[in-house]
């Protein structure tokens, strides 16, 4: 999917297809471009990026949303491998570095005390050949 693309598409389905919703989408490309224009004025130089910060933004999360190379993502994009994971780097660092997407530490998590803290840790058999039988 391409930024050209993400208008046209209603918002129950961008959510299937991304994983988040498209207020959520549009927070993230503007802490993006505010991030990439805050590092702009520190270099001025280099060739121009190969995407536009909403397709940068949407080609990271098409790649954690499906489990894919970087190579099938990349060619989507229509940009290399080498760039694809730039990118999603590039997009992480300036996502993780704002306070609206950081989520509290091990440290907080312990100095709640009024709070249930849940963690399923349900067993389930996996059924596996008897060793005395012949495999075929």
């Amino acid at each position: 999917m391409l930024d050209s693309e993400v208008d046209k598409t209603n918002d129950e389905d961008f959510k299937r297809l991304l994983g988040v919703r498209k207020d959520t989408y549009r927070a993230m490309v503007e802490i993006h471009r505010k991030a990439l224009h805050d590092n702009k004025k520190r270099k001025n130089f280099g060739r121009p990026r190969a995407l536009n910060p909403e397709n940068e933004v949407l080609l990271t999360l098409t790649y954690y949303r499906e489990y894919r190379t970087y190579l099938s993502t990349a060619q989507s994009y229509k940009v290399d491998e080498s760039t694809a994971f730039r990118v999603i780097h590039t997009v992480e660092k300036n996502l993780i570095q704002h306070p609206d997407f950081q989520l509290p530490g091990k440290k907080v998590l312990r100095e709640e005390r009024d709070s249930a803290l849940i963690i399923d840790v349900t067993e389930s058999q996996i059924e596996r050949p008897k060793k005395t039988e012949k495999e075929v």
